[in-house]
């Protein structure tokens, strides 16, 4: 399944949308792909490899929200 978005609700009120690579949306709000807070940008996101076998690698992805992801949603 694909989204062309996301929408993060901060506080049940507050909302931060962020959009896809390639995507030229409406809202000139949202988050842009190449903003090093979009969600859908993977290099935005700190990567650990927690398993590696042959054919198979375990990893851990973390993005975690600061209070200017938060401050930048409320504005």
């Amino acid at each position: 399944m694909f989204f062309d978005s996301l929408n993060i609700v901060f506080d049940d009120t507050i909302s931060s949308v962020h959009y896809r690579q390639n995507l030229s949306g409406d809202n000139p709000e949202a988050i842009k792909f190449e903003n090093n807070r979009n969600l859908y940008n993977e290099d935005n996101y700190v990567r650990k490899v927690v398993m590696e076998k042959k054919h198979y690698i375990s990893t851990e992805y973390s993005f975690t929200f600061t209070e200017q992801d938060y401050l930048n949603a409320k504005n």
